[in-house]
């Protein structure tokens, strides 16, 4: 075969084939406004039904990490109880039982916080739903939006120091400075441990839910704000506490007791 005739060959079944492609009338062909529209509504109308239910599955998340921290929090504070005579701990201010660095009215540094040789991890007194603290305008005079990042903790326990001691039918769990406001003991706990509140959600108590702040709510259940409690048996949960006005001493200042809701 002469190499010249194969050579020749190759171009002319290239422009054979254009000449077909052509006659065919192979073109692209655009969308349509109308079509592209159409496509633009389908993506409106799945992300509608989609994101709703990808914001409840990461509120459900924050939820459980939310009640694991705070069973891992009531664990440290069974073991204090266990190597202190059964007393659970004394506290300087509101945030310093456990966690990181933080500040409250006092500077806390995390190696003098009680909880600490039993916590492990600092970031079980971090809450994932952590939206800070309403009102830290009014008594700190600093806007705080992270509470574990200011404070060093985002959950509140019953303290003893604050006045009243004993506010929102609750027995405080760990003392003051004051000599009189002497810790709870594990062994008062056990009277009714099932409902005995130990902690919370920084915004658990009734003066901090402010419905126009979004700091008011940090797990959203059905448009009401759900907070997280832990409870002496070592369980912790969502708890709604009755829409009743704060400063209502009639129900609010009664004295704990463990045959109710809570104490």
């Amino acid at each position: 075969m002469n190499p010249r005739m194969s050579e020749n060959k190759v171009p002319l079944v290239i422009r054979c084939a254009r000449r077909t492609k052509q006659k065919k009338g192979w073109r692209g062909r655009a969308f349509t406004l109308i079509e592209l529209l159409v496509v633009i509504a389908v993506i409106a109308i799945l992300a509608a039904l989609l994101l709703p239910a990808l914001a409840l599955a990461k509120a459900k998340a924050q939820q459980t990490k939310c009640v694991s921290n705070n069973k891992q929090i009531i664990v440290c504070f069974q073991m204090y109880a266990m190597d202190s005579k059964d007393f659970y701990p004394f506290s300087k201010d509101w945030q310093d039982t456990g966690g990181k660095d933080g500040i409250y009215d006092i500077m806390i540094y995390m190696t003098n916080r009680p909880l600490f040789p039993y916590q492990a991890n600092p970031a079980i007194f971090d809450c994932p739903a952590d939206k800070g603290d309403p009102d830290s305008d009014m008594y700190l005079g600093r806007h705080v939006t992270d509470c574990y990042s200011n404070y060093g903790n985002s959950y509140l326990t019953a303290w003893g120091g604050g006045s009243p001691s004993n506010w929102m039918r609750v027995q405080y769990i760990t003392g003051s400075l004051d000599p009189t406001v002497v810790p709870i003991k594990s062994s008062t706990i056990a009277q009714g441990a099932a409902n005995k509140i130990i902690q919370g959600d920084w915004i658990w108590q009734v003066n901090r839910d402010v419905p126009t702040d979004p700091r008011s709510m940090w797990h959203n259940y059905r448009g009401r704000n759900l907070t997280i409690m832990a409870f002496g048996d070592g369980h912790a949960a969502g708890f709604s506490f009755p829409y009743i006005y704060y400063q209502d001493a009639a129900f609010w200042d009664l004295p704990p007791d463990p045959h109710f809701t809570w104490w």
